[in-house]
């Protein structure tokens, strides 16, 4: 099996971290990746605290299981962090991209990373999204981090899925907005 990269989203239902990685995958896609998406939670309802995952690769995906040892993590929702043992589950050198005010030397001073050599990143994508769409939908924004970060995904493909499949529901005005927010994430994201 060619090498997959892994990522798991924690969020809370209502923030959009399965909406993000939908669009994470289908803007891999465009990029002739191979990928998945799926959600993992118990009772659906708003505020629940939730899982979401991604596979990406260059060949075929025939694991079809939960992910155990990302190589990426995204934490939507900051106040899940003290719920995450990243030692535990990060792989060795991954990545952690942390929605949050709080400067990367607070984030790592407050998370359980014992001996792994992890980058950690920092991106206020709820600040952002309050700024630019009026409310906490920190989804998009963190797309414009994790695309800066991995260069995984180009910005222009996720601004190509977020018109492609949120314009119907969304509209023009509020498309814009999140394409705002995007960008704004992708040039402040703080290793």
């Amino acid at each position: 099996m060619g090498n997959v990269f892994e990522i798991t989203w924690y969020g809370r239902g209502g923030l959009g971290a399965k909406t993000g990685a939908i669009l994470l995958a289908d803007a891999a896609i465009t990029a002739d990746k191979f990928v998945q998406a799926f959600p993992e939670y118990g009772p659906e309802r708003m505020g629940a605290p939730l899982k979401v995952y991604n596979r990406i690769s260059d060949v075929e995906i025939r694991l079809h299981t939960a992910i155990t040892h990302p190589d990426f993590i995204i934490v939507i929702d900051p106040s899940l962090l003290q719920n995450i043992d990243f030692n535990e589950e990060l792989k060795d050198n991954g990545t952690i991209l942390i929605n949050t005010d709080n400067s990367v030397e607070e984030i790592r001073s407050k998370i359980k990373l014992g001996n792994k050599n992890a980058k950690v990143y920092a991106i206020d994508a709820t600040g952002i999204s309050v700024k630019v769409l009026g409310k906490n939908i920190p989804n998009i924004a963190i797309l414009g981090a994790f695309s800066k970060i991995t260069g995984l995904i180009e910005l222009e493909e996720v601004k190509k899925h977020i018109h492609e499949k949120l314009m119907t529901k969304y509209g023009k005005d509020i498309i814009n907005k999140n394409i705002e927010a995007l960008e704004a994430a992708y040039k402040e994201v703080e290793k």
